[in-house]
């Protein structure tokens, strides 16, 4: 039996520029490079399906970068909202240190709520029971 055949990833990689960039058929292609058509074919579906098995060493494929924007945004998303409700806390207290504005609520349960809206993300803390009005309370704090 013969042994397979094995192309380094800069042949490969070669190969498939010419079909893709260069515009030559899988033919001829092929013949240029003298490698079979099948072959050659197959690593040019995989590039195009983006498999990452023709790509230059150290890039990423566009799944691999979409996958990644996505969990950037939701990244952000997510800090936005802390952000958010540290901006409305601040505003609260510093309301509350001038003269002859008086809270109903004391500071420090204040702080917890927000502290344990910002852990449980609003979501977890409005579906337990004991923390449900507390939540709304924070959630009227945050619209205020």
């Amino acid at each position: 039996m013969t042994k397979p055949r094995t192309y380094t990833p800069e042949l490969r990689e070669e190969a498939v520029k010419l079909v893709l960039a260069q515009g030559l058929t899988l033919d001829e292609a092929a013949k240029r490079i003298a490698i079979p058509m099948e072959t050659l074919a197959t690593w040019v579906k995989a590039a195009k399906l983006g498999n990452g098995a023709v790509t230059a060493p150290g890039s990423r494929t566009v799944p691999e970068l979409e996958a990644e924007v996505v969990r950037l945004r939701r990244e952000l998303a997510e800090t936005k909202m802390e952000r958010d409700i540290v901006k409305k806390a601040a505003a609260y207290f510093a309301q509350e240190s001038l003269p002859n504005t008086q809270s109903r609520i004391r500071c420090d349960s204040i702080l917890r709520l927000l502290s344990c809206a910002v852990r449980l993300r609003f979501r977890a803390a409005a579906s337990m029971p004991g923390l449900k009005v507390r939540c709304l309370h924070v959630r009227r704090l945050m619209n205020a």
